[in-house]
C-alpha cells in the first residue's frame, strides 16, 4: 500500500505544483479551459494517464472548468501517487494553454467548527451522524464532497439555541434509524414532526434529521 504523506511533506511538494491546494484530505485544483471541447480533451487525456497509473482521480466537469481531487482512498489521504498525478495533470493542462489558474478571489473551502468541552466524545458522535471519518481529531467526508468538521475545546458549556445547524436528509426508514442511533449514543430528542426530528448532541448542539421525500 502507498505510504500516506505527512502534512509537511504535502506542503513542501505543493511549492512545485502551482494552482494546486491541499484541502479536506486531497490535492485539489480547478482547471479552466478556453472552451468546452478543450476541457473535454484535458479530461480525456487525464483519464488515459490515470488508467496507465491505475490511480484514478475524482473529477467534476462543469462547462469549461474541470474540478479535480486527488487522494488515495486505500491509504486514507494523499500519497506520492497523488503528487505524481497532479504533476502530470498540470502538464496536460499546460499543453492545452492552461497554466496557473487560481483566481485572487476563488471560492473558499468550507470548514465547520463546533465548540465543545469534550472533543473526543463529540468526534465519535458526529462521525456516526455524518458517516465521516476521523483523522487527527478532525472529521472528513470520505467522498471528499462535504466540509471539514473540527472541534474546538472551550471551558464554557452551551447555553443558548444554535442560530445555525446542520440538516441531515435521509429516506424515511434511514432517518428514523439514524435518530434512534444518535439518541443511543448520548444525543437527546428535542422536537419532532412528521418530516423531521430535532436532536442535540451530548453537549447540546442541535441537528435536524429530516425525511428526504
Amino acid at each position: 500500500m502507498a505510504r500516506l504523506l505527512a502534512d509537511e511533506e504535502i506542503t513542501r511538494q505543493l511549492a512545485d505544483l502551482p494552482g494546486w491546494r491541499y484541502a479536506e484530505g486531497a490535492l485539489r485544483r480547478s482547471v479552466t479551459a478556453p472552451d468546452f471541447p478543450t476541457a473535454v480533451k484535458i479530461l480525456d487525456e487525464t483519464a488515459l494517464v490515470a488508467e496507465e497509473m491505475d490511480h484514478h482521480p475524482d473529477v467534476d466537469l462543469r462547462w469549461r472548468t474541470l474540478h479535480v481531487a486527488l487522494s488515495t482512498h486505500s491509504a486514507g489521504g494523499v500519497t506520492q501517487l497523488d503528487v505524481e498525478l497532479a504533476h502530470r495533470l498540470s502538464s496536460i493542462a499546460a499543453d492545452h494553454g492552461v497554466h496557473t489558474d487560481d483566481a485572487l478571489d476563488h471560492k473558499p473551502q468550507i470548514g465547520i467548527c463546533i465548540d465543545c468541552r469534550d472533543p473526543d466524545r463529540l468526534v465519535r458522535w458526529w462521525a456516526t451522524a455524518l458517516r465521516y471519518v476521523e483523522r487527527d481529531g478532525n472529521l472528513y467526508d470520505p467522498d471528499g464532497r462535504g466540509p471539514l468538521i473540527w472541534f474546538q475545546q472551550v471551558p464554557e458549556a452551551k447555553t443558548v439555541k444554535n442560530r445555525v445547524h446542520l440538516d441531515l436528509l435521509l429516506p424515511r426508514h434511514e432517518a428514523a434509524a439514524k435518530r434512534d442511533l444518535l439518541v443511543a449514543l448520548g444525543g437527546r430528542l428535542l422536537d419532532e414532526t412528521e418530516t423531521f426530528w430535532v436532536l442535540a448532541d451530548p453537549e447540546g448542539n442541535e441537528v435536524c434529521v429530516c425525511v428526504d421525500e
